[in-house]
């Protein structure tokens, strides 16, 4: 049960980061076509590129 449990929480860390680099991607975009408070945005992918930073850590941690 418990490998069962591990397995479920690296898939979900897994679509988190998923979700996260869709998120970086759009982030990145806005930059490039200048939409937005260009600060506010780099702030947010910064956030975001440090979330998956320890996202890759945690799912690192979870291999069996």
């Amino acid at each position: 049960m418990e490998r069962q449990g591990s397995i479920s929480t690296q898939d979900s860390l897994r679509k988190q980061r998923q979700d996260l680099t869709v998120r970086r991607a759009r982030l990145i975009e806005a930059v490039e076509i200048g939409g937005g408070d260009v600060l506010s945005i780099t702030q947010r992918l910064r956030e975001v590129d440090r979330e998956i930073t320890r996202l890759n850590e945690a799912i690192a941690v979870h291999r069996p």
